[in-house]
């Protein structure tokens, strides 16, 4: 019906019960060729809940005491016509464009393997031309590649732009073997938006003025551990095809990071690109770890911390950032020495001035 309809905008009385009861809506709605609003009408304004039977009343006259679900649909899409509610921002402004098989193969001969291997050229083919547009259009993006044992299934890009943007210049397309999905990224937390306010450039607040050292695995599964300057684990986590946006929004709620830390020799893209988006130094050893020095570390901290150390895409986040923690602790020891000596010192010269202004 949306489809045929192309509406501007959906009206809805809870966003709440569409979350809970028919998730599969928002995910269906962020793979349209066409954005719609989604306006929550009982959201009067941001900050402001007001019921259905009171707002039937005051703009209609009506005097119900609880309506029906054929006119609350009704009343719904009036009241959404009058520009009454808030846009519900469901999702994040990233896409993502997924290439993946059209069908699944079962176990079979010689046949089988061949079509394997061209669907994993076919796969390849599609993420490059992909790659190539997205640069030459200078959209910033993530490629995650997941691969089977017997060839190449799925390469997922997180770009971050809006997705009409995104289908500007990648269209969804699909063959006998092979499709490209573009979707919205749905978002973890919900925001509203009054209809007359023009939404402002996203911003990360930081929750605490703490210094953080970030270690990060990143990976179709990607690893992310968060360590204040006295090497205490706040939080480690891994999950799927994290964006950086996802990432900083976990770290934020820590403090600030001031250094990225990676297990390897060569920083890969995305770290580097995690680093220079919040002006962090970024740490590499000058070998990559092996799994038993990772492994030695991660039973070390949880041990000592007591953290549950649950995949290898945390414990390579963990010993990264608990790398990059000892090389940079004497460096922050000598600090604290040096300001404890010249505290007593910088409090002599200040007790004249203050005595001046007194006087």
């Amino acid at each position: 019906m949306v489809k045929k309809v192309r509406p501007k905008a959906i009206a809805i009385d809870n966003i709440g019960e569409l979350m809970e009861l028919s998730p599969s809506i928002i995910k269906r709605l962020g793979r349209l060729p066409f954005n719609v609003y989604l306006i929550q009408v009982t959201k009067v304004r941001p900050d402001v809940d007001e019921t259905m039977e009171l707002l039937v009343n005051k703009y209609f006259g009506l005097d119900v005491a609880k309506l029906d679900p054929d006119s609350t649909a009704e009343y719904l899409a009036r009241l959404c016509a009058m520009g009454v509610g808030s846009i519900v921002k469901v999702y994040e402004p990233e896409t993502k464009i997924i290439v993946k098989a059209a069908i699944s193969t079962t176990p079979g001969g010689m046949s089988r393997n061949r079509f394997e291997r061209n669907i994993a050229h076919r796969i390849r083919y599609l993420a490059k031309e992909i790659r190539e547009r997205l640069e030459s259009n200078g959209l910033d993006y993530d490629m995650f590649i997941t691969p089977e044992s017997e060839g190449l299934r799925s390469v997922v890009f997180i770009v971050y732009a809006d997705r009409s943007l995104v289908r500007s210049v990648v269209k969804p397309r699909k063959s006998m073997d092979v499709k490209v999905i573009i979707e919205s990224v749905p978002t973890d937390s919900i925001k509203f938006v009054g209809l007359t306010e023009q939404e402002g450039a996203e911003s990360i607040s930081t929750a605490k003025d703490r210094k953080l050292i970030i270690g990060i695995d990143p990976g179709i599964v990607t690893g992310v551990a968060v360590l204040d300057l006295n090497g205490n684990v706040l939080t480690l986590q891994s999950g799927k095809n994290l964006s950086r946006r996802h990432v900083l929004r976990i770290v934020y709620q820590y403090g600030t990071p001031v250094l990225v830390a990676v297990d390897t020799a060569k920083p890969s893209d995305y770290a580097k690109k995690l680093a220079a988006m919040v002006g962090a130094v970024i740490y590499y050893p000058d070998r990559d770890l092996s799994i038993a020095e990772k492994s030695e570390i991660a039973i070390k901290i949880s041990r000592e911390q007591g953290i549950a150390v649950k995949d290898p895409h945390m414990r390579d986040a963990l010993a990264a950032a608990y790398k990059a923690f000892i090389q940079l602790k004497p460096k922050l020891d000598r600090v604290e020495e040096e300001v404890r000596r010249l505290m007593p010192r910088l409090l002599m010269m200040r007790r004249p001035s203050l005595l001046r202004v007194r006087q």
